[in-house]
C-alpha cells in the first residue's frame, strides 16, 4: 500500500496529526492535516482527508473521497465515506454513518445509529439520531430534530423547532411553507402535520392561513367548503372534522366530539321541524 500520510506528534494527548507524504486532490506533499488517534481513522486509499483542526478518533473511520475539516469531530464507531463532508463544528459519533454526497456542518449532530446519505444536508443546530435516516435531497436545519425510526427524504425540509420521529406524526415543510409528504415511519406509514416551525419567514399565519384548515395536499381549503353549507351546524361539523383529519395539535378526539355535538344539534333541529 502506498501510504499518503504519516502520523506526527501533536499537542493533544492521545492524538496525532497527519502529514501528507504525497500530493493528491487539494492536498500537497508536506501539508499538515487534522488529528487522529491511529491510522485506522483515515484510509490511505482514495482522496479522503482530515483538514485543519478536525478530529477523527476512537474507532471512527473516514475513507473513500470524504473530507472532514474545520473543528468537526467524528468519533465512536462512526463512518464518513464516499464523497461526503463533515465540517464546521459538526459532530458525528456513535454508530452513525454519513456517505455519498451528504453534508453535515454548522453545529449539527448526527449520532446513535442514524444515517445521512444521498445529497442530504444536516446543518445549523439540527440533530439526527436514534435509527433515523435522512437521504436524497432532504435538509434538516435550524433547531430541528429527527429521531427514532423516522425517515426524511425527497425534497423535504425540516427546520426551525420542528420534530420528526418514527411513531409520532410530526411536521415537514418545503421552502414555500407548504406541507409536503416526504417522510414515513418505520412501518412505511405516511405522516401528517403536527406542529409549526419556528422560522419567522415560514411561520404559520394563524389569522389568514391557519394550518389546521389548510393542510389538505390538494390545496382544498376548509373555508371554501364551509361557506357553501346551508346549515351553520353542519358547517361546524365540516370544520371540526377537517381539523380532526389534520390531527392539529393532537386534538383530533376533542374535535370529533365537537363535530358530534353539532351533528346531534342539527338532528334535533330537523326532528323538531317535522
Amino acid at each position: 500500500m502506498n501510504k499518503k500520510y504519516e502520523l506526527i506528534k501533536s499537542d493533544r494527548d492521545g492524538l496525532y496529526r497527519i502529514k501528507a507524504l504525497r500530493s493528491f486532490c487539494n492536498v500537497k506533499e508536506g501539508d499538515i492535516g487534522g488529528y487522529v488517534s491511529a491510522e485506522h481513522n483515515l484510509s490511505h486509499e482514495g482522496v479522503c482527508w482530515i483538514h485543519e483542526y478536525a478530529i477523527v478518533c476512537g474507532n471512527a473511520r473516514v475513507y473513500g473521497n470524504a473530507i472532514v475539516y474545520g473543528n468537526a469531530r467524528v468519533y465512536g464507531n462512526a463512518e464518513v465515506y464516499e464523497f461526503s463532508k463533515v465540517y464546521g463544528n459538526a459532530r458525528v459519533y456513535g454508530n452513525a454513518k454519513v456517505y455519498e454526497d451528504a453534508k453535515v456542518y454548522g453545529n449539527a449532530k448526527v449520532y446513535g445509529n442514524a444515517i445521512v446519505y444521498g445529497n442530504a444536508k444536516v446543518y445549523e443546530d439540527a440533530e439526527v439520531y436514534g435509527y433515523a435516516i435522512v437521504y436524497e435531497d432532504a435538509e434538516v436545519y435550524g433547531c430541528a430534530i429527527v429521531y427514532e425510526d423516522a425517515e426524511v427524504y425527497g425534497n423535504a425540509i425540516v427546520c426551525g423547532n420542528a420534530e420528526v420521529c418514527g411513531n409520532t406524526p410530526k411536521m415537514k415543510i418545503d421552502g414555500n411553507g407548504e406541507y409536503i409528504y416526504g417522510w414515513r415511519d418505520a412501518s412505511g406509514i405516511e405522516l401528517t402535520v403536527k406542529k409549526s416551525i419556528a422560522n419567522p419567514a415560514m411561520q404559520d399565519d394563524m389569522v389568514n392561513n391557519p394550518p389546521h384548515y389548510n393542510w389538505h395536499p390538494k390545496k382544498i381549503e376548509c373555508i371554501d367548503v364551509v361557506e357553501e353549507m346551508k346549515s351553520p351546524n353542519l358547517a361546524n361539523v365540516i370544520k371540526y372534522v377537517w381539523r380532526a383529519d389534520g390531527n392539529y395539535k393532537n386534538n383530533d378526539i376533542e374535535d370529533l366530539k365537537k363535530a358530534e355535538w353539532y351533528i346531534k344539534r342539527e338532528i334535533s333541529r330537523r326532528e323538531n321541524k317535522l
